[in-house]
């Protein structure tokens, strides 16, 4: 079961940082059957180190994943080593979070649970980070800094009030502290997460429609 989950962490946070970087670089004209043979091979590599436990090889194996991922696209040096540094820097901001949530839950060696639970909302978390920065940089389809201020207020809204509804549900399941509550609030997070997901994909493929009839 730990290599699943790892293996399903590795998934999302790589497919987060080649979403990230095919909204603003094209991807070079290659087989989707080799980006995703690509894709699938970088995350059990990735995988396999990171149940080592070495942070300095994960760390790495990381950057040497990133760096040969992100030759599907066509892109500059520089601009390849800004994007790397940036999954990669923000992914490091997130591990002072995952330290006091750990604390916070009085986590100790064994309890397997509490340590997946924290490394789930971390990269979820992370992955959100990612996807507002793509859709703030992107050149192609909606681009959020373009809105009007009206929309641009609501939308700081539900960004706002999601991540205090999923503060509240992490603090309820904290005070809990049995497996079932931490499945639990894992759930429910990642389905609030979600709804915002698809309120901003069906914005996305209105703005395309929109755009087609004019």
């Amino acid at each position: 079961m730990e290599y699943v989950i790892r293996f399903a962490i590795s998934l999302f946070d790589l497919a987060v940082f080649m979403y990230y970087f095919h909204s603003n670089k094209k991807m070079k004209p290659v087989s989707k059957v080799w980006i995703w043979a690509g894709f699938t091979i970088a995350a059990i590599i990735w995988t396999f180190v990171s149940s080592i436990k070495n942070p300095y090889l994960n760390l790495a194996t990381l950057l040497i994943v990133l760096i040969l991922l992100s030759f599907y696209y066509e892109s500059g040096m520089w601009t390849r080593i800004i994007n790397i540094v940036t999954f990669m820097g923000i992914g490091m901001l997130f591990e002072p979070v995952a330290l006091l949530l750990l604390h916070a839950m009085n986590f100790h060696m064994g309890e397997s649970y509490k340590y997946y639970f924290v490394m789930v909302i971390c990269s979820f978390v992370r992955g959100n980070v990612m996807y507002i920065l793509s859709k703030l940089i992107s050149k192609k389809g909606m681009q959020i800094a373009d809105f009007p201020k009206e929309i641009l207020g609501v939308l700081v809204m539900v960004f706002a009030f999601t991540v205090l509804n999923c503060c509240f549900v992490i603090l309820l399941s904290l005070e809990a502290g049995s497996e079932k509550s931490l499945l639990m609030c894992a759930s429910i997070v990642i389905s609030i997460v979600l709804t915002d997901y698809f309120m901003l994909y069906m914005m996305e493929r209105f703005n395309y429609l929109v755009q087609k009839t004019v």
